[in-house]
Parts: C-alpha cells; sequence; structure tokens
C-alpha cells in the first residue's frame, strides 16, 4: 500500500529549499518536506542538487559582497562629507572672529576720525601690529581652510589651477601670447 502525504512538496520545492539552505542536511528536509531521505537523495542526485546549492551560494556571496561595499562606499562618502562640512563650519568660524576684531578696530578708526585728526592717530597707535598681524594669519588661514574643505584649494595656488586647467584638455596661456594668436588667425582669415 502507497501512502500519500497531503502536503509534501513537490521535487522543485524540495531542490530550491535544499540549494538555498546551505547548512540543510537531506534529514531536516525530509522532515520539512514530508519525503523520504531516499526519495530527496534520489532527486538530488538526479539533478545535481550540489551544484545549484553551490551556484546560489556563490551568487549570494557576490551579492552580499557588492550590497555590503555599496553600503561601505555610501557610509564612508556621508562621513566625509560630514568631516568636510565641521571642517568648512570651523574654518568659518575662525573666519568670522577675524572680521570681528577687524570691524571692531573699524568702528574705533571711524570714531576717533570724527573727533580729530590727533584723536585717529592715537587709535591707530592703540591697535597691536602683533594683534593685526595675528589676526590677518587667522583669517587667511581660515579662508584657504574654507576653499580646502570645499575642495577648492586651486584658488590660492596657480600652478595647481593651471594643472586643473590642463587636466580637462584647455591651454592656459597669457593675454600677450592669446593676442599673437588672435593677430596670426586674423591674418590667415580663420575664425575661431
Amino acid at each position: 500500500m502507497v501512502t500519500v502525504r497531503i502536503n509534501a512538496w513537490d521535487k522543485r520545492r524540495c531542490m530550491i529549499e535544499f540549494a538555498l539552505n546551505s547548512t540543510m542536511s537531506l534529514k531536516e528536509l525530509s522532515r520539512r518536506s514530508q519525503r523520504s531521505v531516499y526519495t530527496l537523495n534520489q532527486w538530488k542526485d538526479e539533478d545535481n542538487w550540489e551544484a545549484w546549492r553551490q551556484a546560489f551560494a556563490k551568487t549570494a556571496d557576490e551579492e552580499i559582497l557588492k550590497r555590503s561595499s555599496d553600503k561601505v562606499a555610501d557610509i564612508l562618502s556621508e562621513k566625509y562629507s560630514d568631516i568636510a562640512m565641521y571642517h568648512f563650519e570651523t574654518y568659518r568660524n575662525y573666519t568670522e572672529l577675524a572680521n570681528l576684531y577687524a570691524i571692531s578696530c573699524k568702528k574705533m578708526l571711524i570714531k576717533a576720525s570724527n573727533q580729530s585728526p590727533e584723536a585717529l592717530t592715537k587709535a591707530i597707535k592703540s591697535i597691536s601690529a602683533k594683534e593685526l598681524n595675528y589676526w590677518s594669519q587667522v583669517c587667511d588661514r581660515s579662508i584657504k581652510g574654507e576653499h580646502m574643505a570645499a575642495n577648492l584649494e586651486h584658488l590660492h595656488n596657480p600652478n595647481q589651477a593651471i594643472k586643473l586647467i590642463e587636466d580637462q584638455d584647455k591651454v592656459v596661456v597669457n593675454r600677450e601670447t592669446w593676442n599673437k594668436v588672435e593677430k596670426l588667425l586674423a591674418d590667415f582669415a580663420i575664425k575661431n
């Protein structure tokens, strides 16, 4: 007499479950699928389930690696962006501090200039050259830092700016050379 199990899985479902779960034994699959270990072993050999399991595991590993790499890249990009923004804001704060010093000096000089030439002279002498130099350097470094954080360092380095332009397959020439080129083009009736 043959017993038929109503909820037994078909061959395809058994193969898929076996391939998807790399640690599942045939005994466990038999329990879940309500199929005998003997039948499952026959199907496994007939359709080479091990190859399916290995192919799926490799594909799954590759997908996990790709997704992980993408996620790490996104996280690193966001962290880099946060750091750059923090640096930019910090440099901006120092620029504002230097500007406040400049504004206070300027207000003092304007007030003194409204009084008398002697008061203006006295106000100018009261400004420490050392302090003025210090705040000037703070301002200069802060502006350079803002440009660095915004990836605009080439604004302070002409050689770097020229290299950036040349990397874009453009040519850097001075005004005198460009005028000569325009004259030659005009002499030969070539329009640029």
